[in-house]
C-alpha cells in the first residue's frame, strides 16, 4: 500500500490500520460557513485586484486546540483575514515640540504681529 490515500491500492478488510486522514477540502466544506466565506473573500479580493491593479490578499488560518489534556478530540478554529489594495493616501505635515507633541504651526518659529487667516473674515465694529 502507499502512503497517498488518493493512490491507495484496494483495502485489506483484515487491516487494522488507522484510516486515511481527512483531506483538507473535505475539512474546509465541513467548517461552519467557512468554505463559502472564503469563496466570498476571494472573490471579493480579486475584484479589488481587477478594479486597482494592485495586490490583495486572502489568508486562511486554523487554530487547533485540544478538547481537553489527552483526548483526542481537538477544536478547530478557521479565521479568514483579507487584504485588499488600498489607494495611497495624502500625507499630512505637522511639527513636532521638544516633548514629541504634534502642531499645525511650527512651535520654533515666532509668529509675526499682525498677520490673520484670509479665510477668517474680518471683525467690524456696528
Amino acid at each position: 500500500m502507499t502512503d497517498h490515500p488518493q493512490h491507495a491500492e484496494v483495502l485489506d478488510p483484515e487491516d487494522t490500520g488507522p484510516p486515511p486522514p481527512m483531506p483538507a477540502n473535505q475539512l474546509l466544506l465541513e467548517l461552519d460557513g467557512t468554505h463559502s466565506e472564503l469563496t466570498d473573500a476571494i472573490a471579493e479580493v480579486v475584484r479589488a485586484v481587477q478594479d486597482s491593479g494592485k495586490a490583495g490578499s486572502v489568508t486562511l488560518k486554523l487554530t487547533f486546540a485540544a478538547a481537553k489534556l489527552r483526548d483526542p478530540a481537538v477544536l478547530i478554529t478557521p479565521d479568514i483575514t483579507v487584504k485588499k489594495p488600498r489607494e495611497p493616501r495624502d500625507p499630512s505635515i505637522r511639527f513636532t515640540d521638544d516633548t514629541g507633541g504634534l502642531h499645525r504651526n511650527n512651535p520654533r518659529q515666532a509668529e509675526l504681529p499682525g498677520l490673520r487667516d484670509v479665510n477668517t473674515p474680518r471683525r467690524t465694529s456696528a
